[in-house]
């Protein structure tokens, strides 16, 4: 018969042999289930009971479910396993030779360089594009601007200073008036005409015919008809698509008349005398102009 210490070594024995076993088949499977692509090397455990064989089977369970607790994730603890590599993982061995690389830098510099040349192409032919739309644009306004049908109001032309005069006893008449239109330009204007003859004995003699006034816009003539005194002014301006004028510009019309015996006055006939006498002012008239197109703002008083 074994004595009774010899029976608790024998069992200690045992019990810590199957502890390592159980402690081994917990390791490998905690191993092989976390592969990794970089084949990683087991190493041997730091493990180690620090209770002797001759210990009790209670402390050396205790011992090494602790530190199998604290143990890394990775680490075994079982001898077998050190200095063995993991089989079957996915292995990541792609290392491109120097050439390899070069070429493949000179591919994407050449990509980017590309690209590159791309978009400042693109950019080029986009400023272009807008810069002719611009161009159009403004020269499309500008002929907007220069053709747009100018806008008539119906104003009377205040006509002052009138002046018909010819010299007594020798050559010359003078011919002199202020016309003003108090709409807004281009109709609108203000503006002084004069004619002077040098060679007028009487009145009717040589009479202004489309004369320029200070403003070249406005002419004006004098004349007779019917033995009347006649002032006639035209003023051009603008564009009227419905003018039969050539250019399509705006025409305006005045017209009065003056009678003669207002006009010459009273005749001073002189033995040996040259002529007769004529002088004669007015103030002022309004005279109602013709416009060549409709009026499309009515006159406010």
């Amino acid at each position: 018969m074994l004595c009774q210490n010899c029976a608790r070594g024998l069992s200690a024995f045992f019990k810590s042999s199957i502890v390592s076993r159980t402690v081994q088949n917990v390791a490998v499977k905690r191993t092989f289930t976390s592969l990794t692509p970089l084949r990683p090397t087991i190493f041997p455990s730091a493990f180690r009971t620090s209770t002797p064989v001759n210990a009790s089977a209670a402390v050396v369970g205790e011992g090494v479910q602790v530190d199998l607790a604290l143990a890394p994730f990775k680490m075994s603890t079982h001898p077998a396993m050190e200095a063995m590599q993991v089989r079957c993982a996915p292995r990541n061995t792609f290392n491109p030779s120097h050439f390899v690389r070069k070429r493949r830098h000179g591919f994407l510099a050449r990509l980017r360089t590309q690209s590159s040349y791309d978009s400042s192409i693109i950019t080029m032919h986009l400023s272009r594009l807008l810069a002719l739309s611009a161009l159009g644009v403004s020269v499309g306004l500008g002929l907007d601007l220069s053709r747009r049908t100018t806008a008539m109001i119906d104003v009377l032309w205040n006509v002052s200073n009138i002046r018909m005069e010819n010299t007594l006893r020798s050559s010359g008449a003078v011919f002199s008036f202020d016309i003003t239109d108090s709409a807004p330009a281009p109709q609108g204007f203000n503006t002084s005409c004069s004619y002077w003859n040098a060679t007028s004995i009487y009145l009717p003699d040589n009479l202004p015919d489309s004369v320029n006034c200070t403003d070249l816009s406005v002419s004006f003539s004098i004349g007779m008809y019917n033995q009347k005194y006649f002032l006639f002014v035209h003023h051009e301006y603008g564009y009227c698509p419905n003018s039969q004028h050539k250019g399509y510009s705006c025409q305006d019309y005045g017209q009065w008349y003056f009678s003669a015996d207002d006009v010459e006055g009273q005749v001073l006939d002189v033995r040996n005398d040259n002529g007769h006498y004529s002088h004669f002012t007015r103030d002022y008239i309004m005279m109602n102009p013709d416009r060549d197109i409709e009026v499309q703002v009515p006159f406010q008083y």
